[in-house]
């Protein structure tokens, strides 16, 4: 595991995080203009989060960011 340093506390304890089944985390819209909300699951962005096992702060990174 590669450790990098925190952006919110500092300390060398953020990591990336991954499901033990190899799958991805995505972002994705919601409506909520209707009650309940509603997710859509067609407008996913994949992200790669980091966590902080010193102050549990989380980060998410998207590789395919582009302007």
């Amino acid at each position: 595991m590669k450790f990098e340093k925190c952006p919110y506390c500092g300390d060398l304890k953020m990591s990336k995080l991954e499901s033990p089944d190899g799958t991805k985390i995505a972002l994705t819209s919601v409506d909520t203009s209707v009650s309940p909300a509603v997710f859509d699951p067609a407008s996913g962005l994949v992200v790669e989060a980091y966590g902080c096992a010193s102050c549990k702060g989380v980060m998410l990174r998207c590789p395919t960011i582009t302007f």
